[in-house]
C-alpha cells in the first residue's frame, strides 16, 4: 500500500500554459519507483528582469529582490567596447561581495564578445530581509559611444 501524507503547501506545476501555482491543503501520494524529498524537488526559478539595455555613455537598470532564495546576475555585453558595470543596493551603496577574505564592491567590465558574467548572490542567507528592495544596476563605457548589454535577473527559493 502506498502511503498518503496529508500536506498544506505552495506547489508550482510546469503546464504548456507555463507554470501554474496551487495554494491550500491537499493531499500526496508518492509514486513507489520515486523517493521524494527536499532534495530532489527543486522549484523554477523566477524571472525578474530579462531586457536589453541600450545607452550612450551610460545606462541604468532597476530590478525589486523579495526572495528567500539566491540572485542570479546575468550580464553579457552586446556592443563593440568595453562595458563597465556597478550592483547598487536599495540603500544606495554599492553592493560588496567576499573575496578571499576581504570585501569588495560588486562592480566589472565585460569586453564586447566575452563571454557572459554569471554571478550568484545569497544576499537573503547574507543579510536577511534587509536585502528585500529596489536594486539598481549602473553601467557605462569611457568614451560616451552607444553600448549594449542583455541582463537577466532570476532567483530561485
Amino acid at each position: 500500500m502506498i502511503p498518503v501524507r496529508q500536506i498544506m503547501a505552495v506547489l508550482v506545476v510546469m503546464t504548456l500554459a507555463g507554470p501554474q501555482t496551487f495554494i491550500g491543503q491537499g493531499f500526496i501520494t508518492p509514486r513507489p519507483e520515486a523517493e521524494v524529498n527536499a532534495e530532489t524537488i527543486s522549484a523554477p526559478p523566477v524571472v525578474i528582469v530579462d531586457q536589453e539595455i541600450r545607452f550612450r555613455g551610460e545606462g541604468s537598470s532597476w530590478f525589486n529582490y523579495r526572495s528567500y532564495g539566491t540572485l542570479t546576475l546575468v550580464i553579457e555585453n552586446k556592443g563593440v567596447k568595453p562595458v563597465y558595470y556597478t550592483l547598487f543596493q536599495p540603500d544606495g551603496h554599492p553592493l560588496e561581495t567576499e573575496s578571499e577574505g576581504e570585501m569588495h564592491e560588486l562592480s566589472g567590465v565585460k569586453i564586447a564578445g566575452e563571454s557572459k558574467a554569471v554571478l550568484e548572490l545569497p544576499l537573503f542567507e547574507n543579510q536577511g530581509k534587509q536585502s528585500w528592495g529596489e536594486y539598481h544596476l549602473y553601467v557605462y563605457n569611457d568614451d560616451g559611444s552607444e553600448g549594449a548589454l542583455n541582463i537577466a535577473v532570476s532567483t530561485r527559493e
